[in-house]
């Protein structure tokens, strides 16, 4: 079990047992201006209580980087650690996006900085997956984001298996064009 950070105070949450929508957390010492967004491609153990590696390493990063609040968020809000488990589920179940998405557009509008890290499409189908992107992309409109590295099918590198190297900052990102 991971707990987070003594650095990491979770200020929001949303979610239940099958969906996690948003998790807030204010970061210790950081710029109060300075607000990260990470959008991710779903959740995999997180809550209010327990972290997991992938949420750790995003907040540590943004720890570091001097950041003092980060939002969570994710394509696909449904829980799971193998993506494949709940493919078929969460492409039969539009509505859950509608609160996904307007709570996405609150939180681009907010941050002074966008990450993306939602990896490939990890057994959802690829029109699937490539629908939820364009939803983002659309959400995002002129804002620039940024990603740690990009994988070889052009998609931005996920944080997790410690993707996301120890020990880099925001500097280490580059700039993500869809």
């Amino acid at each position: 079990m991971y707990r987070y950070k003594n650095y990491v105070t979770i200020t929001d949450i949303k979610y239940d047992d099958e969906f996690r929508f948003l998790i807030e957390a204010d970061l210790e010492n950081g710029d109060k201006n300075k607000i990260a967004l990470v959008i991710m491609q779903n959740p995999s153990k997180a809550n209010r209580d327990e972290s997991d590696q992938t949420i750790d390493r995003v907040l540590e990063i943004m720890y570091e980087s001097g950041y003092g609040k980060c939002y969570i968020m994710n394509l696909i809000p449904y829980y799971a650690t193998n993506s494949a488990d709940i493919a078929k589920k969460a492409e039969e179940n539009e509505n859950v996006y509608e609160l996904n998405d307007n709570l996405l557009k609150d939180k681009i509008e907010m941050a002074t900085k966008i990450f993306v890290a939602w990896g490939g499409n990890s057994g959802f189908d690829n029109s699937f997956n490539s629908s939820r992107i364009r939803k983002i992309q659309f959400l995002l409109g002129s804002r620039q984001t940024y990603c740690y590295k990009i994988n070889k099918d052009g998609t931005p590198i996920h944080p997790s298996r410690n993707q996301w190297k120890k020990g880099i900052t925001d500097k280490d990102f580059i700039c993500y064009y869809f």
